[in-house]
């Protein structure tokens, strides 16, 4: 395993993640997506979940979505924003080596900065499966790279994600949406392309995936909670495009300006 190369203490909890490896980001860069694990502690991802809990319910059934904010579906309960509530969240989405990581995984040497974050809970009440899709740009330029990253133990059959290898270099396939029959017949690129299987991940594994690689996940059939945090980075040289953006629709953006604001705060990583 590789060493830490920073650690903060927040809240008497140690904050940091592990740097990735060279084989880690290769497969990146082949694949659009990685499993890593233990890229955070058990530790942290405990005291993670903790707060959570206080806030969601310990089934995840407590919290309620907030109009025009939450993304909450048939397919499980969002609760966008952690990092803005939560110290320990908001200290950890700026580690320094997460920054480093993502831009290694971006491949690009260039500070990272966070674009959103949310909590995404499957229930047995709560669990459609999510079709397969691109997390398609909307609203900059820039390549973005997505974290998942398991705050309780998660089996496949919780929903744990599946990408199509490859997908993120064949380009934007618009708005798609269907299982993996429905993506093989109307996508030729993805007809013979490689499905990954869904990890088994245990507290502070993760995965990430390009925005352009088409993924989705099966409904959470066990009794408990699946308990993932997701984070979005962008480049800090990305520029707003002026296209329709939850992210920016109440910030008052002007076209091609940078994400300079404090809802999109730079990791500690200087490169």
């Amino acid at each position: 395993m590789t060493a830490h190369l920073t650690e903060r203490t927040v809240e008497g909890v140690r904050v940091t993640s592990r740097p990735v490896t060279d084989e880690e980001v290769a497969h990146f860069h082949e694949k659009g997506w990685v499993v890593l694990r233990q890229l955070i502690s058990p530790e942290l991802a405990g005291a993670m979940l903790e707060r959570i809990k206080a806030r969601m319910g310990e089934d995840g059934l407590s919290y309620k979505d907030r109009p025009g904010f939450d993304w909450s579906s048939d397919a499980g309960t969002t609760y966008r924003g952690v990092s803005h509530d939560e110290p320990l969240f908001a200290d950890f989405v700026q580690d320094e080596d997460m920054g480093r990581s993502m831009a290694r995984l971006v491949g690009r040497r260039v500070g990272m900065r966070l674009l959103d974050d949310s909590m995404l809970v499957r229930t047995t009440e709560r669990s459609q499966p999510q079709s397969y899709h691109q997390d398609r740009p909307s609203g900059w330029d820039r390549d973005h790279v997505a974290p998942w990253i398991a705050l309780a133990e998660i089996p496949p059959q919780m929903g744990t994600m599946r990408f199509f290898s490859g997908s993120h270099a064949a380009g934007l396939f618009g708005k798609i949406g269907g299982d993996e029959e429905v993506i093989r017949r109307t996508i030729p690129a993805m007809r013979d392309a490689e499905l990954s299987e869904q990890p088994h991940l245990m507290p502070g594994d993760a995965t990430v995936h390009h925005h352009l690689t088409i993924h989705g996940s099966s409904a959470n059939s066990m009794p408990l909670p699946r308990w993932a945090y997701r984070i979005r980075y962008l480049p800090e040289d990305s520029r707003y495009t002026n296209m329709p953006s939850e992210m920016v629709k109440r910030l008052d953006f002007a076209p091609y300006q940078t994400f300079d604001h404090p809802n999109f705060p730079l990791t500690r990583y200087v490169p």
